[in-house]
């Protein structure tokens, strides 16, 4: 066995089987030898080859099928994640974010403007840290996606136009904590880029928020 072993993980086994054939050839003249001019250790030899290349072969297909099956298991836990996620806190996000609303007057589309933000900064530690809730899930959710922990696809899916809509009525928010903290929300705002991505590529619109803030933020830019 440890001889047979040896044959599959020496990769010189074949060179050294083949030269010696060849050589019992060249000693018969230049031509093929008889059955009995070929000494049995190469048949052996031979024989080894054959066994270690098919032994080879089956390790191979199974270390192909079970990396396969692991591919296709991560894929499932990705994708199980992902809901379990999206479950347990879309209703949350949503409770957090219709007591902004209710606080703020705002209405479908409209975004948090940078005057509302810094009054909200300022004077609401209540309404801002039901904000800071928001973010920081939705920031978790991306930082999930970016390691591949949930899947991005099936968050597109689920949530393209939730996330874009958010980030859209608190990109004034997220701008004024970056200059506090200029890392605030990046793997968030990495995320929206890639649905805003995604959205180019399937010819669907952008969540009316998102529109509207990178409306103001061109207009702000421009002025």
């Amino acid at each position: 066995m440890r001889r047979l072993w040896s044959c599959v993980i020496d990769e010189n086994f074949l060179y050294y089987s083949l030269k010696r054939c060849i050589l019992g050839c060249s000693r018969s003249g230049g031509r093929g030898p008889s059955m009995a001019e070929v000494p049995f250790s190469h048949f052996i030899d031979l024989m080894m080859f054959a066994v270690a290349l098919v032994t080879a072969v089956i390790l191979f297909y199974q270390v192909k099928k079970a990396s396969d099956s692991f591919i296709v298991e991560n894929k499932r836990k990705r994708h199980e994640a992902s809901l379990q996620f999206y479950v347990a806190t879309r209703q949350e996000i949503r409770r957090a974010h219709e007591k902004v609303i209710k606080s703020t007057g705002l209405s479908l589309g409209d975004v948090l403007s940078s005057g509302r933000v810094e009054e909200i900064w300022i004077e609401n530690s209540e309404i801002r840290f039901v904000i800071i809730f928001i973010l920081s899930s939705m920031e978790a959710l991306a930082v999930g996606v970016d390691e591949k922990i949930y899947d991005f696809n099936l968050i597109k899916r689920l949530s393209r136009t939730q996330i874009m809509s958010m980030y859209g009525v608190y990109y004034f928010y997220i701008l004024r904590a970056r200059k506090a903290t200029p890392s605030a929300y990046v793997e968030l705002e990495h995320l929206v880029n890639r649905l805003r991505e995604s959205c180019d590529r399937d010819g669907a619109g952008y969540a009316l928020a998102y529109q509207t803030a990178m409306k103001v933020e061109e207009e702000r830019q421009a002025a």
